[in-house]
């Protein structure tokens, strides 16, 4: 779904736009579902003429949170021209028809697949967990036993598809996601223009939440809870929540309640709700906030929260695969157990803004460590290689 999306597709379009720089041709296969109406990254994706893109006809199926078909992908794919094929998504159709393309083509097949266990699932109705163990032990085992390269994001992650597959095999490889450092400098006059902007009322103390807004994995209900209970103590509190509605979810639990609060504090102009925004908009918010909190019930990597870490905002997220890799436990910010524990975050929340100090440091920690290990210059350098490596063979 590389014409809008979130994370995986962030990964996908950056890797593309580095493999072009250094002179590859690139050809991105997506069907042409987008979940939010928007063509946020067909755009980007639009303004690199080196890449190209495809689009086929795709069609949403009744499994959460969203698994899309593409009947004429195979198709396509085995007739066109190409040395690798990378597949990304876990229990997809079109990542299994991949795989079946270049086996039958004998070309590599390296697969990326962007992990979430099969228990997550389960805030998304009545036996979703369920079909999502099937998926990660039959079907997503078989790709990663034929695969010549799985790459995992995080370590946690590579542990999680071990765990949960119950696959052991010996071709992973760890390339970790990164960030995209702005070439224009984030100024104190940048951060009050966009504030303004978005009409967000000055001087107060700003809690960012940044995440598809009705997916229940996210947490953006668990975040609004914690706010409203943080505010309780600290009354000059501001939620700040950026992202899209993603139409996938729309049926999801709590997606009606989420409706609710929002138009109840929206209201007393306790919180402004962002919607998507482009890359110096969310640069500029970031910089100008006091907390991220993401109460996600799992990230294979996590790139909201690298962005985060990479705008000296100290983190407090769950501990769960790879936030706990990005957020080391109060040094770049605060790790709780249960995405669920509203008043454990709520407290992380009051005791950073109460200790502007400390919370200063942290953020200065975790941008230090982005830039030096989490950009994606760095994840394609590392990818070119393993390219080259698969195609010598």
């Amino acid at each position: 779904m590389i014409l809008d999306g979130g994370g995986r597709e962030e990964h996908i379009f950056q890797i593309s736009k580095y493999l072009v720089k250094k002179g590859h041709k690139v050809t991105i296969v997506s069907s042409d579902y987008t979940p939010t109406g928007e063509y946020i990254y067909k755009k980007r994706v639009d303004r690199i003429p080196e890449i190209k893109l495809v689009t086929l006809k795709g069609y949403l199926t009744r499994i959460p949170p969203g698994r899309i078909q593409i009947p004429d992908l195979i198709d396509f794919l085995l007739e066109y021209k190409a040395d690798i094929i990378h597949a990304h998504g876990m229990g997809e159709q079109p990542a299994e028809d991949a795989f079946y393309a270049s086996k039958i083509r004998s070309i590599p097949f390296v697969y990326t697949l962007h992990f979430a266990p099969y228990p997550v699932y389960a805030k998304l109705g009545e036996n979703v967990a369920n079909i999502w163990k099937v998926f990660q032990q039959y079907q997503t085992f078989n790709l990663l036993r034929g695969a010549d390269k799985i790459i995992a994001v995080s370590p946690p992650e590579k542990e999680d598809i071990e765990k949960y597959t119950r696959y052991k095999g010996n071709n992973f490889e760890v390339i970790p996601n990164g960030i995209e450092p702005l070439s224009k400098k984030i100024t104190p006059l940048l951060i009050k223009e966009t504030y303004k902007k978005f009409n967000i009322p000055e001087g107060r103390k700003y809690v960012i939440f940044m995440g598809a807004l009705t997916n229940p994995r996210k947490g953006a209900f668990e975040a609004i809870q914690a706010f409203r209970m943080a505010k309780q103590k600290i009354p000059d509190l501001h939620l700040i929540l950026i992202g899209a509605w993603d139409t996938r979810l729309t049926l999801a639990i709590k997606t009606n309640l989420i409706h609710k609060v929002l138009e109840k504090l929206a209201k007393a102009n306790h919180i402004t709700v962002t919607g998507w925004v482009n890359e110096e908009d969310k640069y500029a918010l970031l910089s100008g906030g006091s907390v991220f909190i993401s109460p996600t019930s799992y990230e294979a990597f996590g790139i909201a929260i690298c962005e985060a870490l990479y705008n000296r905002l100290p983190v407090i997220t769950t501990d769960v695969g790879g936030c706990r890799y990005l957020v080391r436990k109060n040094v770049d910010g605060i790790l709780i157990k249960d995405s669920h524990d509203i008043e454990s975050f709520a407290k992380a929340i009051e005791m950073l803004i109460k200790n502007p100090q400390k919370a200063k440091q942290m953020g200065l920690n975790g941008n230090h460590r982005v830039k030096h290990n989490f950009t994606w210059e760095r994840t394609v350098e590392k990818l070119e290689k393993l390219y080259f490596k698969l195609l010598k063979k």
